[in-house]
């Protein structure tokens, strides 16, 4: 009766926790102004990204994935929010140093649903949504924190002179200052592949938002010259190393097939060297080299490999489709204007998640449905690039583009089809 009943507790703690790893580990490895031109598998060949190429040929690329905006802070309010970054106020520029504002407390993130559901939650690298406390990771549903706040450009580390630099920080507690640009991308990846290691045994959210390929760029030594896009192209090669060790860790610690990973870009950033890329605008731009960027998905046995999506889909949209994947509701009262892509990429449900998305950034707004694209613009524009806004501008006449024809926005179809423009 003795061996019974001790056989009998074993099926039971094993039962147990095959159930709670039911709930799928979430890994979303977020890369700062990568183009949508910029990686092996979307088409570069200044670079060799084998590591990111294995994750798409592994699980689901997709050639129509949308920021949520062309420039950091909206971008990344839109991702942990589920809503347009105008929703949440998030709207209008970067966080700075000095700015007052961040998340709202009372915002409902996606790490506050995960962690309120069993998870355990780290945000590792740059933070960008706010430097007071109600705004911090931790006060908004992350249980640990590593990173740089800021960004490292000169218009934000003229706040940090007199303290000697940007802080990298753990847990509130500053670990080095000044931050040094080269390090990141091996210590963000070193910390986040010791989460990995302690929560193996339970479900976890990994959020790792690079402080890459955000200028000023930084690369390791084993690293210089390595690729054939000067200091930009290294900066990206030594990303799909330790996205390698990211891979590895999952699979040394037995948990890579319950794991959900996620690559993007959090906005555009202009048009790589090669004539290939072919996007029209860069970062700051509604026009598709500023918000049309890389998007990966992989996730074992629930997602088909080998994969390529084609319908418009937005940045907003990864709140619902991470709650889905981990079985959770979002609150009655949490407006969503993302989409539940799983049906989708199932097969469930035909057709396109979305009838529209839109994009209001300074002077700009851009409309997509179908393939069609209707843009405007409040403030002077030069082959997409912003270059100033002034109120006293009036608005251009609107401009209508087929992407699927036209993917680089060349030729205005307002006069020919003015019924789609209508």
């Amino acid at each position: 009766m003795k061996t019974v009943f001790t056989i009998l507790c074993a099926l039971l703690l094993n039962f147990s926790a095959f159930a709670k790893q039911k709930q799928p580990n979430i890994i979303f490895i977020l890369i700062d102004d990568q183009g949508y031109y910029d990686l092996g598998c979307y088409g570069a060949t200044e670079i060799k990204t084998p590591r990111i190429d294995a994750i798409a040929k592994e699980g689901m690329r997709f050639t129509d994935y949308y920021a949520a905006a062309p420039i950091c802070s909206p971008s990344r309010a839109g991702l942990l929010t589920g809503c347009y970054p105008r929703r949440v106020g998030n709207h209008i520029w970067v966080h700075r140093a000095d700015s007052a504002t961040g998340i709202h407390p009372n915002e409902l993130t996606l790490a506050e649903l995960l962690k309120a559901n069993g998870y355990a939650t780290a945000c590792i690298g740059k933070w960008h949504l706010g430097f007071h406390e109600p705004f911090l990771p931790r006060n908004q549903g992350f249980d640990h924190y590593y990173g740089l706040l800021h960004n490292l450009d000169p218009v934000e580390i003229v706040y940090f002179e007199k303290q000697g630099g940007v802080p990298l920080i753990r847990n509130g507690k500053v670990i080095k200052r000044p931050a040094d640009p080269a390090e990141l991308t091996r210590l963000y990846t070193d910390e986040a592949v010791k989460f990995i290691g302690a929560n193996k045994e339970h479900p976890f959210f990994l959020y790792l938002p690079h402080t890459m390929l955000h200028v000023p760029l930084g690369v390791s030594e084993p690293f210089k010259g390595k690729s054939n896009w000067g200091e930009y192209g290294d900066a990206i090669q030594e990303l799909d190393h330790h996205v390698g060790r990211i891979v590895d860790a999952l699979k040394k610690n037995k948990i890579d097939d319950n794991t959900l990973v996620i690559y993007a870009s959090d906005n555009g950033r202009g048009p790589g060297r090669n004539p290939a890329q072919k996007l029209r605008g860069r970062k700051l731009s509604t026009s598709e080299a500023g918000i049309r960027v890389p998007f990966i998905v992989s996730w074992p046995g629930q997602i088909a490999s080998g994969g390529k999506y084609d319908e418009p889909v937005i940045q907003i949209d990864i709140f619902p489709t991470v709650l889905a994947a981990a079985g959770i509701d979002a609150k009655p009262e949490k407006r969503l204007d993302g989409v539940n892509l799983l049906p989708f990429l199932h097969g469930e449900t035909s057709g396109s998640p979305h009838e529209a998305l839109y994009w209001r950034f300074l002077g700009q707004i851009a409309i997509r449905r179908g393939n069609w694209k209707l843009v405007s613009y409040f403030a002077k524009m030069d082959e997409g690039e912003l270059l100033r806004s002034d109120p006293r501008d009036e608005m251009t006449p609107l401009r209508l583009y087929n992407l699927k024809r036209d993917i680089g926005e060349s030729q205005d179809l307002s006069q020919q089809e003015p019924q789609v423009a209508a």
